[in-house]
């Protein structure tokens, strides 16, 4: 058991450097979930709940934030 938690740890700091940071300063990963989207558009409300559709809107949100569309991504690559 010991051994493996070694071997983790040795592989850590050869071949993923940011997990070893980690986890030596015990930084825990934070994340959020969105799986619906409210959008209102030319006064028409929609609930996106479709998983497809609310990643596109949640893209085309932090697309435009700043003020502009930086480029286009195709949502399909990225799991779930």
């Amino acid at each position: 058991m010991i051994k493996s938690f070694i071997n983790e740890r040795n592989h850590n700091y050869k071949d993923n450097k940011k997990r070893m940071i980690n986890s030596i300063t015990e930084k825990h990963i934070k994340s959020i979930s969105i799986d619906k989207v409210y959008y209102n558009d030319n006064r028409k409300d929609t609930l996106y709940t479709e998983v497809q559709d609310v990643k596109d809107h949640t893209n085309l949100h932090f697309q435009r934030i700043a003020g502009a569309i930086n480029q286009e991504k195709n949502m399909t690559l990225y799991p779930e």
